[in-house]
């Protein structure tokens, strides 16, 4: 069977199990970085689709919502000033104030006193109200910063984004091994409850397999957004869980049967078939 063969059987022919114990390790190796690679691309797409949307409509924002300024010299400069005053949040830029640098802290922190966050700029520094501190600073003189410094730095966040998915895509085949020998030591302990005959290398090459659909499920519930559901999400990696170890067991014993009838027409051989 080619790979995809194996998935679908994975799924639907418990039977095909006993195959899979015959295929060698870097065959193995080879069908769970597929499998996560789709898994992968599926929980990440609508994820990817979004960052993308958002990350290319945040040129057209900023230049919408956010004035020009200009950071230089220490001194700073805005085009129009800005006020938003709303619940319990205060944010001030106007380059042609002067009063930052002119009050106290003491005399800041009586100004603030009914606002729990703050920014206030003026053209010769920034105080800031934040968990109750207020800290007061000057535009630093080597400082130099404008608005379409910040739109150049865009593309950056595209590349952090991308950066993002590089790292995260080996991780996710590494938690899957990783993962997979969690149930492995579930169905060991199972099969040595039952009798069944299987080294701990093998329970794991099952699992390996045994892992297909309730991986694939998760990367649909991902894609889908059903595991924002509360009760659904909270429990899905548990359900997810036991799935995994049903399939295994499943296949433990009918690779245990297989193995019982072969035994019986041909007395005397190992009980080891697979």
């Amino acid at each position: 069977m080619n790979v995809f063969q194996e998935m679908g059987a994975a799924i639907a022919k418990i039977g095909s199990y006993g195959q899979f114990l015959k295929n060698k390790k870097g065959k193995v190796f080879g069908y769970a970085v597929l499998l996560v690679t789709i898994y992968f691309v599926i929980a990440n797409i609508r994820g990817a689709i979004g960052a993308a949307v958002f990350v290319g409509g945040l040129e057209p924002m900023i230049r919408e919502h956010v004035p020009d300024f200009n950071l230089e010299n220490g001194k700073f400069y805005i085009e129009e000033t800005f006020k938003l005053d709303e619940d319990g949040m205060l944010v001030s830029l106007d380059s042609n104030a002067d009063w930052v640098m002119s009050m106290t802290e003491a005399e800041w922190r009586r100004a603030l006193v009914d606002y729990d966050q703050a920014a206030i700029c003026d053209q010769n520094g920034v105080v800031i109200k934040n968990e109750g501190k207020v800290q007061m600073t000057a535009w630093p003189k080597e400082w130099n910063f404008s608005r379409e410094d910040l739109i150049g730095f865009l593309p950056y966040v595209s590349g952090a984004i991308i950066v993002f998915y590089l790292i995260s895509y080996p991780c996710a085949i590494a938690m899957y091994f990783f993962s997979a020998l969690f149930v492995a030591l579930i169905c060991m302990l199972i099969a040595s409850i039952q009798k069944y005959r299987f080294g701990f290398g093998q329970i794991y090459q099952l699992t390996i397999y045994g892992k297909t659909l309730s991986l694939l499920l998760k990367g649909l519930f991902k894609l889908t957004g059903l595991r924002m559901i509360p009760v659904l999400g909270s429990l899905s990696g548990l359900v997810f869980f036991v799935l995994s170890c049903v399939y295994v067991c499943l296949a433990m014993a009918q690779i245990d049967k297989q193995r019982k009838v072969m035994q019986m027409n041909t007395a005397g051989t190992s009980p080891y078939i697979y």
